[in-house]
């Protein structure tokens, strides 16, 4: 679809008042709408100068649905705002003006006993890691995963081995290396995966080990 200046002004304002959209957002439309880079500048500069692009009211709406009707943790959000070119200040304000932790804690674990119930291993050390797995999917920071997926029933008795966790985190980071690349964000992601596995699979399991032999 081919839009004049105009045309493709009023469309974006339309949309605008319909929801809310930040900068890139519209961006992309405009470029659909084989509209030139410099009247697609035009166009957004009289958007954010009429308020109808308003990157922090659109950042404040963008984590209250996420986090609200889709569940989604902090770190999620925020690659999420990360990736549609909100800068860092604006989604930490959103955040901190609309996460309440507490209801993201008691959410977590809603969806982690949830997830309990469709694991049918009986492998304790196993459960916690697809549970921590699980956690870190739905945007959990790896600290509230880890205590999320603590509970009575799988960590009273593991006891892991390091040789058997280093072959699963080798497999693990083999895995996420190799998914397509539209599923990584950036690379800087990538190595946060990384760390969070080894974190995950080698230092757990060691410092259970030296807790069991050398005692409290």
């Amino acid at each position: 679809m081919e839009l004049n200046k105009e045309q493709a002004l009023n469309r974006a304002s339309g949309l605008c008042v319909k929801s809310e959209h930040c900068e890139s957002d519209i961006r992309l439309k405009l470029r659909q709408w084989s509209i030139t880079p410099d009247d697609a500048d035009d166009i957004i500069l009289q958007l954010k100068k009429h308020k109808f692009i308003d990157e922090q009211r659109y950042a404040r709406a963008f984590v209250r649905e996420k986090s609200k009707f889709n569940k989604w943790g902090e770190i999620k959000i925020k690659h999420a705002l990360y990736a549609k070119g909100i800068d860092e200040e604006t989604i930490n304000e959103a955040l901190e003006e609309n996460i309440n932790k507490e209801d993201e804690a008691e959410h977590l674990a809603a969806l982690l006993r949830n997830k309990r119930k469709s694991i049918k291993d009986d492998d304790k050390l196993t459960v916690r890691v697809k549970l921590i797995r699980f956690a870190a999917g739905r945007g959990a920071d790896k600290q509230s995963a880890e205590r999320g997926a603590v509970t009575p029933s799988i960590s009273a008795s593991a006891n892991p081995q390091p040789f058997h966790s280093l072959v699963h985190a080798l497999v693990e980071i083999r895995n996420f290396i190799h998914q397509p690349r539209r599923q990584r964000v950036t690379a800087s992601l990538v190595v946060a995966h990384v760390v969070f596995l080894l974190h995950m699979y080698l230092a757990v399991p060691l410092l259970h080990v030296l807790h069991i032999q050398l005692g409290p």
